[in-house]
């Protein structure tokens, strides 16, 4: 639940306030704001110039802003949000026609935050802070909380449910593939993911691929190319295969990836009552980035092995993006992997495989 932004130095120079002045309140009030939004819901992206002349601007915030934005870059650099692009390699913060503009940005769907002498020249004004023009939004650098793909996440983000009859594509567009485009690790964690897979190879049928084998085709078109998966989840129990190369012969013998952004799935297994209560594996359902956000889903993944959702009372998630929430995850899938002993059994993209061959 991620949307790219591009923040250009004019912007930055408009968001900056002067000691003394009407606006200096609500202008920290808005770093403040913005900050968080950009934890949350961000990843930024520029070309070297855009990124310098940025720097710049921020080296002269006063100190808690500057401070603010040094620990928010931080952040995302580590977890893999901050990118520099060389395609195209022009400096959007030179651009003033709005056909330079576009051209500016980078293939993909993006948030501009243009200085606001720019904004006024492209149409922007304070009725109208932000607007699509193929594909791209363009924002006024005051009105920045205002852009409405950010709008759509938080929103999206609050409510954190689908209702019955909703198809699951629609979860995967708005939730699931925005973090994947910008992801080269994904992690999918349930105790009963392989028991569809399972279920269905004792029984012939034509029906829909189940959640796993959807979720990876899904990954296979829209993660980054050389993306891995791993897939943990529960052997031993009934309805479920005996162990995590019994699990693996399942997902190789059903997923038929449509995509070759998926380079391997790595199948780990683990046996979930051998713990005592005390040292329990968690009982978790999520799907974690390697970018460091995830989807929680509180009812299990199986909500999502029909074409259109199916629990009557609605399949329900919550976006654990902070440090703490990350690390909560981070621990329960390093106990649920230690938990698995061996080491993953690897399925390799059969289209890769088919390419290597030729």
């Amino acid at each position: 639940m991620i949307a790219s932004v591009l923040m250009t130095c004019g912007a930055m120079t408009d968001l900056t306030p002067t000691p003394g002045s009407n606006d200096e309140d609500a202008l920290i009030a808005l770093h403040a704001q913005l900050v968080r939004l950009l934890g949350m819901h961000g990843v930024l992206l520029g070309s070297t110039e855009d990124w310098r002349r940025l720097n710049g601007a921020v080296d002269a915030l006063e100190d808690d802003e500057r401070n603010k934005w040094y620990e928010l870059f931080a952040y995302l650099e580590r977890c893999g949000r901050l990118f520099v692009h060389h395609e195209p390699p022009d400096c959007l913060d030179d651009m003033v026609a709005l056909a330079d503009v576009l051209a500016a940005l980078p293939k993909g769907r993006h948030i501009a935050v243009l200085a606001t002498t720019k904004a006024e020249a492209l149409g922007l004004d304070v009725r109208t802070p932000s607007r699509i023009e193929k594909e791209q939004e363009l924002v006024r650098s005051r009105r920045v909380t205002d852009a409405r793909r950010l709008h759509a996440l938080v929103a999206l983000a609050d409510r954190g449910m689908y209702r019955p009859g909703v198809s699951r594509d629609v979860l995967f567009d708005e939730v699931l593939r925005p973090v994947a485009a910008w992801s080269t690790e994904v992690l999918i964690a349930d105790r009963y993911l392989f028991n569809q897979l399972e279920w269905r190879a004792a029984r012939r049928s034509r029906a829909p691929a189940e959640a796993v084998v959807w979720l990876l085709d899904k990954f296979a078109q829209h993660a980054l190319p050389g993306a891995v998966v791993t897939l943990l989840g529960g052997v031993g129990e009934a309805g479920q295969p005996q162990n995590a190369t019994a699990a693996a012969d399942l997902v190789r013998r059903e997923w038929s990836p449509s995509r070759k952004r998926v380079a391997e799935v790595r199948v780990r297994a683990a046996h979930w009552p051998s713990f005592s209560f005390k040292d329990q594996l968690a009982h978790d359902r999520h799907i974690a980035f390697g970018c460091d956000v995830a989807i929680k889903f509180i009812e299990g993944l199986d909500r999502l092995r029909e074409p259109d959702l199916w629990d009557p009372n609605g399949t329900w998630w919550t976006y654990a993006w902070t440090p703490q929430a990350i690390a909560a995850i981070r621990d329960a899938e390093d106990r649920m992997t230690r938990a698995a002993h061996t080491t993953p059994v690897v399925v390799t993209n059969p289209r890769l495989a088919s390419s290597v061959a030729v």
